[in-house]
């Protein structure tokens, strides 16, 4: 899911294809949000994460 993110903010040359002439964004603004984005969605799956152990260790037999 943040695949992606993480390659536009490993390979910045290939922003290219998200930048048109009818934005008014830069790279470097468009980078900053991507990376925010990403690191958004790390910290939400996170919490997730967290939420599903506990909601497994209360019922094992799902497990």
């Amino acid at each position: 899911m943040n695949k992606n993110r993480q390659h536009l903010l490993h390979n910045p040359q290939d922003l290219k294809s998200y930048i048109t002439a009818e934005r008014a964004i830069t790279a470097k603004e468009l980078l900053q949000r991507i990376n925010f984005e990403s690191k958004l969605f790390e910290s939400v799956m996170d919490e997730f994460e967290s939420e599903e152990n506990l909601y497994l260790e209360k019922h094992h037999d799902l497990l």
